[in-house]
């Protein structure tokens, strides 16, 4: 009687064991994005400081449901070596999980950008057209795209970086947020949001938009006249 039981009790845990894991989802509607709570910089490799290689690696990762980092992919590759220091870095984030409409854990699909850049080099601001998925007519208004055919491009002319909040800073908070932006034609800004978040807890998304709406800029014309012009923009955060 007693061995009859035992047989059961190991065929359940072994289809326990066999059951797949569940699929990553990507944020959407009725799902809730995983939120950072802690993450490890990246090292750089001997090999890429003689080189003097900067700039960033881009991660697809799974956020496990225990916020845990799973598989990684790298989407945009910057120098081999660098690149699995990113993902080794990765590894050891930290995650409030992702859940679904339920409130159910799942784990997500999400895109983290590492960056590496030697302290005695200044940050480099690069902008760009602003992806279509982050754009809202109510945002665009009459707002030309960055790089449109004919346009001339703005220029910055004042720049301020966004400040560390003191618990972001004891907490180590480091990465970068994208944040898309409406230039006026007086060269101000007059419209910033953040489109991809790196932290909304200890206010660095917030930091991220009020330093942007300071910027000052020559603005784009086209057709020999100053047009407001939607830029997007990748702002980063270093624990010094």
């Amino acid at each position: 009687m007693h061995a009859g039981w035992i047989g059961v009790a190991v065929i359940a845990f072994a289809t326990q064991i066999a059951s797949p894991p569940p699929t990553p989802v990507k944020p959407g509607p009725g799902i809730t994005e995983p939120r950072l709570l802690s993450n490890k910089e990246p090292k750089y490799t001997s090999a890429a400081m003689l080189a003097h290689v900067q700039g960033s690696v881009e991660l697809e990762v799974v956020v496990r449901i225990d916020g845990t980092v799973g598989e990684v992919r790298v989407t945009k590759p910057l120098d081999p070596g660098l690149d699995q220091e990113a993902i080794v870095a990765a590894k050891q984030w930290r995650f409030r999980p992702g859940h679904d409409a339920a409130g159910t854990p799942v784990p997500v699909l999400v895109t983290i950008i590492l960056d590496f850049r030697l302290a005695d080099e200044p940050p480099k601001v690069e902008l760009r057209s602003p992806l279509p998925t982050t754009l809202a007519p109510e945002f665009l208004q009459d707002a030309r795209l960055f790089g449109a055919p004919g346009m001339t491009p703005p220029e910055l002319v004042a720049l301020v970086q966004p400040e560390y909040s003191e618990m972001a800073t004891l907490m180590k908070i480091q990465g970068s947020v994208d944040i898309d932006f409406v230039i006026g034609t007086d060269g101000t800004v007059i419209r910033a949001r953040v489109t991809r978040s790196l932290d909304q807890l200890y206010g660095l998304d917030e930091r991220a938009v009020a330093a942007v709406k300071k910027w000052k800029f020559k603005p784009a014309q086209q057709g020999g006249e100053a047009v407001p012009v939607a830029v997007s923009v990748t702002l980063v955060f270093r624990v010094k």
